[in-house]
């Protein structure tokens, strides 16, 4: 029982230490951005929240600034360059959710020139960038999403369409996105392309229910 006490003992120790180390920077060169979060006065600690935030928020809006900046410089084709395609990741990851309005703007742009952000095998969901990242943000895309899919022109946005129905399925998975879709069927609209633009959604979430390859074989059609 000695020897075991003093092995929990010792391990307690150990954790205490590397978390010191961790709070404290392990490397000193980096600004230590959790300073005062074990201070003991309470305002010191709200302050490295209020700072992580504050950071947080400026690492979004300069990102989002960029990337309205890039589309109003460059056509949407040319936007392939790796910045913005970091840009778009990063926004996800961060689950953006004011990034939602110009992420859908960008769900037309593709990415194959090596970026360094996407990982094999490549399909057309990992392609265009805008995709995976507003899946990652959610349930808040889930609306902007459908309003967009139900203006689009499907005669030149068929593949924007199709992404759209991608996004739905797996932020609410595939079985709820049918029944959303065929609720969102029953609300008339004041375009005409809406039932239809649903009514493509639905099939093609259907393609992929029954078959998980069918997005994969479209990153073959990704340039056609």
């Amino acid at each position: 029982m000695g020897v075991k006490r003093n092995v929990v003992s010792l391990l307690l120790v150990v954790i205490g230490i590397m978390s010191v180390v961790v709070l404290a920077g392990a490397d000193a060169g980096r600004p230590d951005r959790l300073a005062g979060l074990t201070s003991e006065d309470a305002k010191e600690r709200l302050a490295v929240g209020q700072r992580i935030r504050q950071e947080r928020a400026e690492t979004e809006a300069a990102l989002i600034a960029f990337l309205e900046n890039q589309l109003k410089i460059m056509p949407q084709e040319q936007l392939q360059n790796s910045a913005v395609a970091i840009a778009i990741d990063t926004l996800g990851d961060l689950r953006s959710v004011k990034a939602i309005p110009i992420l859908i703007q960008l769900l037309p742009c593709y990415f194959d020139d090596g970026s360094g952000v996407m990982q094999e095998p490549i399909t057309i969901f990992q392609v265009h960038l805008a995709t995976p990242a507003l899946v990652k943000i959610g349930m808040p895309a889930i609306d902007p999403v459908f309003a967009h899919a139900q203006a689009l022109d499907p005669t030149t946005q068929e593949r924007v369409l199709r992404l759209c129905g991608h996004i739905i399925s797996e932020v609410l998975g595939k079985q709820a996105a049918l029944l959303e879709i065929k609720r969102q069927q029953r609300f008339p609209s004041k375009d005409s392309r809406a039932y239809a633009n649903l009514d493509f959604m639905y099939r093609e979430c259907e393609k992929l229910q029954s078959d998980d390859s069918y997005w994969q074989r479209q990153a073959g059609k990704m340039k056609q």
